[in-house]
């Protein structure tokens, strides 16, 4: 844990193979097969000139009561973080986008983005036959303070696309290909991530866990456009 603490604070992302056995990815991915039948997903689906997005979620309180091991996780992948980091991180107040299950069909992605919360942990429950890599570029983001007003956030979005631009040419992708028990940590407001299209017949399945300091507010006034409300 120590060489793994030192490998994420320089470069602000951590890949932990193994996390969970093969065994107990299938006890959660019967879990969601059964929680699929009684519970509303939240179809996701936009297409725009700078966002395209296409999968299924659940969150919060329909995780924490149909999941019961998703919140032993959310608390365990708190402990980790803490550890890697060094610092006081804390499960997010609004669970809807603290504790997710994304479930990625075929054609199914994630373009590039930031998230909202400082710290993303994506724990990987199976694998696909093609595509479906999550790819970042760490650490390579100019984050602004106060982004969001409307004219700070318009320079926030401008700086992001140069800073993108910029990695394509300059810097290599960190790569993460779906695998049982695969937890990747990132600090997913500097790192620019995405989704590549999930090729095939199997869903690309993975329990997403946000954190961020203590009482910092994400209320849902202040995150209208977060894609995982009703």
């Amino acid at each position: 844990m120590d060489d793994l603490g030192a490998f994420f604070r320089k470069h602000t992302y951590v890949v932990i193979h193994d996390f969970l056995s093969e065994l107990e990815c299938r006890e959660l991915l019967s879990e969601i097969d059964q929680c699929k039948k009684t519970v509303d997903l939240i179809k996701v689906k936009q297409s725009s000139v700078t966002s395209r997005k296409n999968f299924l979620t659940f969150n919060g309180e329909d995780v924490e009561e149909n999941i019961p091991a998703a919140t032993k996780l959310y608390v365990r992948v708190n402990e980790v973080v803490n550890q890697l980091s060094g610092k006081d991180y804390a499960p997010l107040e609004n669970k809807q986008i603290g504790l997710s299950i994304n479930v990625t069909p075929s054609g199914g992605t994630f373009s590039w983005h930031h998230d909202r919360h400082e710290i993303t942990g994506i724990l990987y429950l199976n694998e696909v036959e093609s595509g479906g890599e999550l790819e970042f570029f760490p650490d390579n983001r100019i984050l602004l303070k106060s982004n969001r007003g409307l004219a700070r956030k318009w320079l926030q979005l401008g700086f992001d696309a140069l800073a993108l631009a910029r990695s394509m040419i300059t810097r290599r992708k960190v790569i993460v290909t779906p695998k049982p028990g695969v937890l990747c940590i990132m600090v997913g407001t500097r790192c620019t991530h995405r989704v590549r299209s999930v090729i095939g017949n199997r869903d690309r399945v993975c329990m997403i866990f946000a954190y961020d300091a203590p009482g910092k507010d994400f209320s849902k006034e202040l995150t209208t456009d977060y894609y995982g409300y009703k």
